[in-house]
């Protein structure tokens, strides 16, 4: 009876085996370029998420306002300002604010009418996205015999307002 030794080869196999095993080099850097690309896309799609968060406030806040602001414009016959004491029962602008938004203000801009009239301003804070900081949302109410509406404007990229709003580069109450 022959008798082989099938040790050795059973031991060059398993020393090839560990030899091989593990990533190299350039497995590595490749895995870390597709991370980096994917980073790169995900960024700026975090940072228009954040923005739009961020609006959002603006128009929830200015938005409390479109109820009372009607009601004293019916009553009166004009509209009024919340930057001072007033009897219209608007809270004060200095009042109204969140943790993006600085203030919100009302303040008359004419008649009511179909070219417009009172006007909501939400003021972003400087230290929000940097997209938003320094800007503001206004909603106009425009209108005519007991029919009302409200228009939104911005001088915010339109990327991060909801389709509902508009882009007007500057503001019709002046800072």
């Amino acid at each position: 009876m022959q008798h082989t030794n099938t040790y050795p080869r059973r031991l060059g196999r398993l020393v090839r085996r560990a030899t091989r095993a593990g990533f190299t080099l350039i497995e590595l850097m490749i895995v870390v370029a597709i991370i980096g690309i994917l980073a790169s896309l995900a960024i700026p799609q975090y940072r228009d998420y954040v923005g739009r968060a961020q609006f959002a406030e603006a128009l929830t806040l200015a938005s409390g306002l479109k109820t009372s602001l009607v009601e004293a414009y019916v009553s009166s016959g004009s509209c009024p300002d919340n930057k001072t004491a007033n009897k219209s029962g608007l809270p004060l602008s200095s009042t109204i604010n969140g943790r993006y938004v600085a203030s919100v203000e009302t303040k008359a801009n004419g008649v009511v009418g179909d070219a417009g009239g009172c006007v909501i301003t939400a003021r972003f804070r400087n230290d929000v996205s940097q997209a938003l900081a320094g800007k503001h949302v206004e909603l106009e109410l425009k209108g005519s015999e007991g029919s009302f509406t409200w228009d939104c404007f911005s001088n915010v990229d339109h990327k991060l307002m909801p389709k509902s709003c508009s882009v007007r580069g500057s503001s019709s109450t002046p800072a």
